[in-house]
């Protein structure tokens, strides 16, 4: 019998929340907020955030935001831990799902996607992230548009999932929801599901894809993947870095 990762199976509709000992940790202090405002340009129909002359945010290195982003795939998550006990996933797919993982917590990091179920880095974890050193797949992989749009891809895809749960009401979202993504990108069929290895398999990857993407802000977030919400503003943190639109590529 295969060793099993489930927290949320893949087509569940109840999101619990993150343990305390798996908050993301972030570079910056988590206290306190402002408000940004979102708009929605009347013709082309993109969202904008509009951020407030007066307000300024913490200018980020990349390089500590990759280290930040690794640290939590590794570390607080456990990536290689708990992925090495489910012997049914191939080390390409692993190799694959650790790299989502990273470029997720990477975009929410520079984009200031963050919202709860984070926390400020202690010392000693700020000193244990400024000695990683980037491996050259995580490096290429954090220059390529492909796996940024990937990343983004299930960010929104999260969200989407989310507002239908939550809210019980539907919607024009950018994509589909984190099952269909999952499947889309690992070359999951439905009908695969059925078979107990490939499900292990998409229960393992979908927890996690799930905690990746579970501090991301669904206010600030949701008018970018479901149109006509009437969200006009968001509470975001004045100690991260400045949050930024980014637009799926068709």
């Amino acid at each position: 019998m295969p060793t099993k990762l489930l927290k949320h199976d893949c087509e569940a509709t109840v999101d619990p929340g993150l343990v305390t000992n798996e908050f993301h940790v972030v570079p910056w202090s988590v206290e306190r907020r402002v408000r940004v405002n979102i708009a929605e340009n009347q013709i082309d129909g993109t969202v904008d955030i509009k951020i407030p002359r007066s307000t300024k945010f913490t200018s980020m290195d990349p390089e500590l935001l990759l280290k930040t982003a690794i640290y939590n795939v590794d570390t607080i998550f456990g990536f290689g831990r708990k992925i090495s006990a489910i012997t049914v996933i191939d080390e390409n797919t692993a190799a694959n799902l650790r790299i989502d993982a990273i470029m997720i917590v990477l975009v929410n990091l520079c984009f200031g996607y963050y919202d709860i179920e984070c926390r400020q880095a202690t010392e000693a974890e700020a000193r244990a992230i400024a000695t990683i050193i980037p491996t050259g797949n995580v490096l290429v992989s954090a220059s390529s548009s492909d796996k940024l749009n990937r990343a983004a891809t299930f960010i929104f895809a999260r969200i989407h999932t989310n507002y239908q749960t939550n809210h019980a009401v539907g919607g024009t979202p950018a994509q589909g929801s984190v099952a269909s993504s999952i499947r889309a990108f690992y070359g999951i069929s439905s009908t695969s599901a059925r078979d107990t290895n490939r499900r292990t398999i998409i229960e393992a990857i979908t927890t996690v894809i799930y905690w990746a993407t579970h501090p991301v802000h669904e206010r600030l977030l949701l008018p970018l993947v479901i149109k006509a919400t009437g969200i006009t503003s968001a509470m975001v943190h004045a100690h991260g870095p400045e949050p930024n639109s980014i637009p799926l590529e068709e």
